[in-house]
């Protein structure tokens, strides 16, 4: 009795943390819901043992077996069982080896143990009534499958902090697509579980005026020039604590050979391990670093997952880096908690290869595949919880490089992601399915197509599933969907769309009522546009000459809605398409729901969210002007209903002509010195109407100001904000090109937002 009380005593020490609280919380409603099966996905270091134990000790079987892949694992994790779950140490057993405690009510095995027939069949297939698989992303392998499909207990939890895999076995099968509970690591690094870190991106050493990659020779790679430099970063990043612990990551096995030797002669004693050392060997060589008889370990890869080193407090990448995924198990290696380290300092040495801006999306778990995801990560120095990365300028511009010269540098991923979602859903995903999994922006599925097209053809063409076969006019309508709704910067046509897919008819003011209850603008002015867009309308220009080339032809040519008697209707055309049974209602109702997501994203009481991105044909729609006009044809800004956005290209390309090189720029982190289009002259036309009432302090017009930093940026723009032109600004300058004068107007706006530090920052240090 006394025993008890002390290992209940011991038990109430140890509880679990608010992440683990939740996923225990879901994992009991699986099971009240008659699931019989889990799949948590926890990243390294946030506690995926004690997790299992808390769910077993609330569970309470009768017997329960615990299966890993090596048995350096067994000891520690049934430690870590016997001091939640508490009672006598004699329920806790181990069977691998020489242990062979097999009657133990808790039984921690290797599945190299269990797996044997002999040993399986010691077991009736009823005998453990709760499995806990640790390193559930190995459940594909034979030896798992064989033991998965003898037993059958009453529930079967799988625990991996890396569930994506690069074969074609389907981890989520194995748990009836059931994943209870995500936590990923910046979700962990938000919520204090693991040691905040310090990232710096650096470029890497130069060889005769060429930063080194995997293609340099490996003379040059083990230089010791290279290393010299390497060793200057790290002294000046440092470490957390007084003691150097480091983990060096490179390419070679011969390179880690060399660079360990280099590290020693310079006074770091390192060693290297490679996939040629044993498990003894490794082992021994951690316990080396623990003790303070090396500085660095070098390492070709074999550090990725199950090795703990919590002590490590500097991570050095010497690679490139080929894979988010690998990037963020390296990275786990020096996150998890120890005494005496406040933080671990990560030192990356990016050099100009092909895969660098894998880097940002690794480090912020952006997976929206997209260029400007990638930018503003990379710009606005993001930080997790108290973690801080850093880019060093030139490492920067190594980065924007390589998102330059791809056109759609994420298409690879997009297809993983694809098949990785279609596995963890047990069928062919939708729009909506990456974006309610935090995975791929829609447009970002749609750039990866050579044309401009809709999801079916992604669907076709680029993962060569089975899409569905459309007539002409279906496809017209599904490429308006995801082209012009789908990315959400409007929800007024979408809203409006999905209640006609259920509703014969809806009467427009209890339409307008309903998004005022939301908090949508439902004026009538939004609400023309809305009507405008959907009966094409807005697509269709003032004088046409072939229609064949117009956007209105290629949605289809005829209204989508239209307004009879004071309500809103689909036309006859779509509402019969609507009722084929080839699939297309499924498609386009993915295309507006997907909309209505994206929607979540931008504020509904205005027109414009401030610090997201738009394409100038955007600004025309959601500024509720009556055409679409070209984006060539606005340039740098556009009078028409009395609004006026102000595009700014901050870099201009070199290249460009002297008559659009103008020299707009920040004053401030509020006010912006732009300049008229050339040949323009103070009070006379265009000027006229553009600044009509600026003088007197009763502008006649509202000035949105819209900023990229380059070209290779793509078309969209960040929205900074309304803005007004600053009185008394207004100047009359002249341009000499090509030996003459040009008359052009210069003159300043100020927005009522200042801009994101970040964003200024980057455009005014160059």
């Amino acid at each position: 009795m006394v025993a008890e009380n002390v290992e209940a005593e011991k038990y109430a020490t140890i509880r679990p943390n608010q992440m683990q609280a939740e996923a225990l919380h879901q994992l009991q409603k699986s099971r009240l819901a008659m699931k019989h099966k889990a799949l948590v996905i926890s990243a390294t270091g946030t506690g995926k043992t004690y997790l299992g134990a808390f769910d077993v000790a609330a569970y309470k079987p009768k017997r329960f077996l615990f299966i890993v892949h090596r048995e350096q694992i067994l000891q520690k994790a049934l430690e870590s069982f016997h001091q939640v779950i508490g009672g006598s140490r004699d329920n806790f057993g181990i069977w691998s080896g020489n242990h062979k405690q097999n009657h133990a009510r808790y039984l921690f095995a290797t599945i190299q143990t269990i797996s044997k027939e002999a040993n399986l069949r010691q077991f009736t297939r009823e005998e453990f009534d709760y499995i806990l698989v640790d390193e559930a992303h190995r459940a594909g392998a034979q030896s798992y499958q064989k033991v998965l499909a003898y037993f059958q207990p009453h529930f079967l939890l799988g625990m991996t902090a890396t569930p994506e895999r690069s074969d074609d076995e389907n981890i989520y099968e194995l748990f009836d697509y059931n994943v209870a509970y995500e936590i990923r690591l910046q979700d962990a690094l938000n919520e204090d579980m693991l040691a905040p870190f310090h990232y710096v991106g650096l470029k890497d050493y130069e060889y005769q005026g060429e930063i080194v990659d995997d293609q340099t020779p490996l003379a040059h790679l083990v230089s010791e020039e290279r290393v010299d430099y390497v060793l200057e970063q790290s002294r000046y990043y440092g470490h957390a604590g007084e003691k150097l612990y480091g983990l060096v990551f490179v390419s070679r096995k011969e390179e880690a050979q060399k660079i360990a030797e280099l590290l020693t002669q310079k006074g770091y004693p390192a060693q290297s391990l490679t996939g040629a050392d044993s498990q003894e060997a490794r082992l021994a060589a951690i316990a080396k670093l623990e003790r303070g008889e090396l500085a660095y370990l070098v390492t070709v890869d074999i550090f990725n997952e199950g090795i703990d080193i919590p002590f490590i407090n500097q991570v050095i990448m010497m690679r490139q880096t080929q894979s988010a995924i690998v990037f963020v198990q390296q990275l786990g290696r020096g996150l998890r908690k120890a005494k005496g380290k406040d933080y671990l300092t990560v030192i990356d040495f990016i050099g100009n290869y092909k895969n660098n801006y894998l880097i940002p999306v690794a480090l912020t778990g952006d997976n929206s595949r997209t260029k400007d995801g990638v930018r503003e990560k990379v710009n606005l120095e993001p930080t997790q919880g108290i973690s801080t990365i850093n880019f060093t300028q030139v490492a920067k511009d190594l980065i924007f490089k390589q998102l330059e010269k791809q056109r759609n540098p994420f298409k690879q991923e997009i297809i993983d992601d694809f098949h990785e979602l279609k596995r963890r859903l047990g069928r062919i995903p939708l729009m909506t399915d990456f974006i309610k999994n935090n995975m791929v922006e829609p447009q970002a599925l749609l750039d990866s197509l050579s044309k401009r097209g809709n999801y079916n053809d992604f669907l076709q063409k680029i993962v060569k599933e089975e899409g569905v076969k459309l007539g002409e006019y279906e496809n017209k309508v599904l490429d308006f969907l995801t082209q012009e709704l789908s990315n959400g910067k409007r929800a007024q046509e979408l809203l409006l769309l999905k209640k006609l897919l259920s509703h014969k008819k809806v009467a427009k003011k209890d339409f307008a009522e309903q998004l005022q209850k939301q908090g949508y603008l439902a004026d009538e002015a939004t609400l023309s546009s809305v009507e405008r867009v959907l009966n094409l309308d807005f697509y269709t220009p003032m004088t046409i000459k072939d229609l064949t080339k117009t956007q209105r032809y290629r949605y289809g040519n005829e209204p989508f809605v239209e307004l009879v008697a004071g309500d809103y209707q689909l036309t006859p055309t779509l509402r019969q398409a609507l009722k084929s049974d080839s699939g297309f209602w499924k498609l386009a109702f993915d295309a507006i729901q997907a909309g209505i997501l994206q929607a979540k994203n931008y504020q509904p009481e205005v027109k414009l969210t401030v610090n997201k991105r738009y394409k100038r044909t955007d600004v025309c729609r959601l500024l509720n002007w009556e055409r679409q006009i070209s984006g060539q044809n606005i340039g740098g800004y556009y009078l028409e209903n009395q609004t006026c956005p102000i595009f700014v290209t901050y870099h201009k390309n070199e290249d460009i002509s002297e008559t659009i090189k103008y020299e707009d720029e920040f004053l401030s982190n509020t006010v912006m010195h732009c300049y008229t289009k050339n040949n323009r002259t103070l009070g006379k036309g265009e000027t006229n109407k553009m600044f009509a009432g600026v003088s007197d302090g009763a502008p006649s017009n509202r000035y949105y100001l819209f900023v990229k930093e380059s070209d290779a940026e793509g078309k969209d723009f960040l929205y900074l904000g309304e803005c007004e032109v600053v009185k008394d600004s207004l100047r009359q300058e002249y341009r000499t090109i090509k030996g003459k004068q040009h008359p052009i107007v210069s003159y300043d706006v100020r927005l009522q937002t200042p801009v994101q530090q970040g964003f200024y920052h980057n455009l005014i240090q160059k």
